[in-house]
Parts: structure tokens; sequence; C-alpha cells
């Protein structure tokens, strides 16, 4: 069985376009290689990363390794430049990253192999499946659940518990609707007792006249949908528990897709993270990806009232806008003096390196305009494009007001740092010209926040 799970994992990850685009990327800087994937052989055991040259040119082989699972390794052969330990450590990240999501492929494969619905189930809830279906956001999943149990069973009040992760004796209690008082309650702490104990650790329904109560499982279970009073003061009958079994069925497919899409979320950012961890080894990288940057575009992006999905491509396109300097030689980036004409030029090509190094991560396909654009000045005379105004992302255009003034605050090789007043100042001095005067604005009122004070004295 573990063969045969390890040949799949590794047939998934040799046919990722991802794999695929990252290989491309280091050949346009290396040259072009021959790529391998060998699986694991006998008892082979865990091997270093390697780097080697010979006549047939340079190359390196890297463990295929998630946990204490080794897979194999991915073998490349006749680079016509050597392999950097910078590029090493952005391959080590790219392919982690990878890995996981070849993981979680499996896992949603066999989540749907596993959990399917019934083969005859009643189209209404069919219906309701594609409803429910339709966020992947778990606080917003869980009332609209609840919602639509209510409309299908035709009952006054939804109560839906999850266990909580890791503990077996707990329940949060993550919603109750009541269709009369339009009350809801979110992520109380109950604890596990009497009925709802049972019904956790036999997988039991459970039917009154008043009340029925039906777990959520997969393979074991993961909380419980109750209903109370069913309209025009009826009981609850089996029929009812076979629908609302039913139902539970489908939540449980939505439940679990939004949980795996949460953890998913979580490892792609603790990927985004670890490759914000190399570029804080270069020069002048530690003031832009520390966490009054990050903090500082979130606040003004949610006075701008963005959405939740943009408010995510935001965060991480803060940890990695400025990872093209990655490529920018360190005598260029410390220089103390002014730069030359040439230095200047190969500085402004890091946005266009960037995107070349975040582009085969599928995920951060949304951060690339951002990052491309970020210097880009409000009048139409930044680079790499010249954008003016409106054409310019909003996103490019809030971390080109915070990029600015994180840098004023820091200290750089060419100058001491200014405190904030006279930051702020500088700031507002080129708004219309440098930056959107909406966004400075806005800027300025953030910055007047008293937390927001708390981490510049903080940094």
């Amino acid at each position: 069985m573990k063969d045969k799970y390890t040949e799949e994992f590794l047939r998934r990850l040799s046919a990722n376009i991802n794999l695929k685009k990252q290989e491309q990327v280091f050949e346009s800087m290396l040259g072009p290689a021959t790529w391998q994937i060998q699986p694991v052989k006998g008892e082979s055991k865990d091997k270093p990363v390697e780097r080697f040259s010979n006549e047939s040119g340079h190359g390196f082989s890297m463990p295929l390794k998630q946990g204490n699972q080794l897979y194999g390794a991915i073998i490349a052969l006749g680079f016509k430049y050597p392999v950097t330990d910078e590029l090493m450590r952005l391959f080590a990240v790219f392919t982690e990253t990878l890995m996981r999501e070849v993981q979680k492929e499996m896992e949603l494969t066999k989540l749907y192999d596993t959990i399917r619905p019934r083969a005859i189930a009643l189209s209404t809830i069919h219906t309701v499946h594609r409803l429910i279906s339709s966020t992947l956001d778990l606080d917003e999943l869980m009332p609209r659940i609840a919602r639509l149990c209510l409309q299908v069973m035709r009952a006054e009040v939804c109560d839906i518990f999850l266990i909580e992760p890791g503990k077996k004796k707990k329940f949060v209690f993550q919603t109750s609707v009541n269709v009369n008082k339009d009350s809801q309650k979110h992520k109380v702490k109950v604890k596990l007792n009497g009925i709802l104990a049972y019904i956790a650790k036999t997988g039991a329904s459970r039917l009154t006249p008043k009340r029925l109560l039906v777990p959520l499982i997969d393979e074991d279970v993961i909380g419980i949908i109750g209903i109370r009073n069913k309209m025009g003061d009826k009981p609850f009958n089996e029929f009812d528990k076979e629908i609302l079994t039913t139902f539970a069925e489908q939540a449980v497919i939505a439940i679990r897709n939004a949980q795996l899409y949460e953890e998913q979320e979580k490892l792609t950012i603790g990927s985004i993270k670890a490759l914000a961890a190399i570029l804080d080894t270069r020069p002048n990288s530690i003031q832009t990806h520390s966490a009054m940057f990050v903090k500082l575009v979130v606040e003004v992006a949610k006075e701008l009232n963005v959405t939740a999905q943009e408010l995510r491509v935001l965060k991480y396109a803060s940890l990695l806008h400025d990872a093209g300097k990655v490529m920018i030689p360190d005598e260029i980036l410390k220089k103390q003096k002014r730069l030359t004409g040439e230095e200047f030029r190969i500085i402004k090509k890091h946005p266009i390196k960037g995107v070349q190094i975040v582009k085969p991560i599928e995920v951060l396909k949304p951060v690339i305009p951002i990052i491309l654009y970020h210097h880009e000045r409000f009048d139409g005379t930044g680079y790499p494009k010249g954008l003016k105004g409106s054409q310019i992302p909003l996103g490019s255009r809030i971390m080109s007001v915070v990029d600015a003034f994180v840098a004023m605050v820091s200290k750089q090789p060419y100058r001491e740092c200014l405190n904030c007043d006279e930051s702020l100042f500088e700031i507002k001095k080129y708004s219309g010209t440098q930056f959107d005067p909406e966004i400075v604005d806005i800027f300025c009122r953030v910055i007047a926040k008293s937390n927001i004070k708390s981490l510049l004295k903080a940094k």
C-alpha cells in the first residue's frame, strides 16, 4: 500500500505543471538541463542535498521528503552555470510547496472516494449542496448551512456543533439560528455531555417529537447538526430523520472542503513566510518584510473595504513584493553612495525578476500584477511600464505608499532613519505625483491609530 501511495505521489508530482514551470525558470537562469525524479529503492536512506560539477555541466540532487517519509529524489543535470546557495533554498521552498499541494490533492481524492452523496438523494438536497458549497469560508458556511436546514426541514431552530480539533471532550458551538428571533451565535464552547456525548461516541441519531439530532460523519464523528420545534407544532418523524441525514452528508462535504481549504491556506502562508525569510538574509529586506509593513498594508486595504480574497492576495504580495531583490548583487543593495545610471537600471529590474520567482506557484498568480507594478508612480513616471493613475493596480498603489514610509522610518545604508512625522510630511509632499492622493489620506488616518504607532515604536 505504501509503495502504491509513493508511486502515485511521484507520478502526480512529475506531472505537476508548476514543477515544469519551476524547471523552466531555473533553466532560464542556469541553462538547459535534464530533470529526473527517482523513487526510493529498497532501504534507501535519506541523503542531504548534493551539488556537483563535471565535464557535462553542473547539477544537484535533492531528496523529496515530507516529515519522516522519503519518497525519492529530484535530480537536475547539465546546467551551464553552477547552482548557488540562494537558488537551492528557493528550489527547496518551491518543491516543498508543490509536494504539499500534491499531498492535499491526494487527500481530497480520497475524501471524494470515501464520502459520496447517496445514490438516491432528494432533489432539494442536491440544490442545497450546490448552495452551501459555494463558499470555502467556514465562518460564512456554518450559518448558511443552518439557514438552509431550517428552510428544508421547516423547523424553528438549527444548532450546529463541531468537535474542536484535537479535543474529543469539547464542542465548538459553531452556529445557532432561530427563525423567529433572528438570533445567531458563533464559536461558543460547549461541554461534551449528555445526549451530545452519546451521539459523538456512537454516531447514532436522536429523534424526539420536538428535537432531532444527526451526527456529521467523515469516517469519524466531526460534529452534530440538530433542529428544534417543527413548524405547525408537528412532531419530527423518521422521514425527517432521513432527510436531515442526507442533508448532513452534503453538509459534511462542504465543511471538510472548507476545513481543508483553511489547512491549505495555512500551508501556503507558511511557505510564503519561508520564502520571505530567505529574502530577510539580504540587505534592506528586514524593513520591507516585517510585521509592520504587512500590518500597514492590511490596515489601509481594510479602510478601502476590499474583499476577503483581495485582502488575502495583498497579504501574500506584502511578503513577496521585493522578492526580485534576491537576484540583485549585494554591492548594489549595500552601496552607500548614489547609484550610477547602470546600477539603477539593474535595480529597476527587480519587479520583473520577482514575478519570475513567484510565477511557478499557482496560488501566487493573483499577486503578480501587484508585485510587478508596485514601483509605478501615480503621475506615470514610475517603472517598469510607466502606468498612470487607476491603471496601476490598487494593491500596488497601497504598497507604494507603505513601502516609501517604511523605508523612511528604517535605517538605510545611505542615510539615517526619519521619524514618523518627518516621513508623513514626505508622503504628503508627493501626494498626486508619486502617490495616489486617496491612498495617502487613508494612510495618514491609519498611522494616527494608536495600535499602528505602537507597532512603529516596537519596530
